[in-house]
């Protein structure tokens, strides 16, 4: 799962790594992690979790699936 989170916004539960800050283009975000970790290219899902209610309907879409 790779997740953009925004600044000031709660990360939900679980082990996060941080791979860039805000001032980093999500698109840069992505291609970075699938430089650090290839075997994730095509398999990683995405999220953008901008606001506290993106990170409650997260939590409740992981909780239900």
């Amino acid at each position: 799962m790779l997740a953009l989170i925004g600044k000031g916004v709660r990360f939900p539960p679980g082990q996060w790594l941080l791979v860039a800050d805000g001032t980093v283009e999500p698109w840069v975000a992505e291609e970075l992690v699938h430089d650090l970790f290839p075997a994730l290219r095509g398999m990683a899902s995405f999220a953008l979790l901008l606001t506290d209610f993106d990170v409650f309907e997260f939590e409740r879409a992981r909780e239900s699936g």
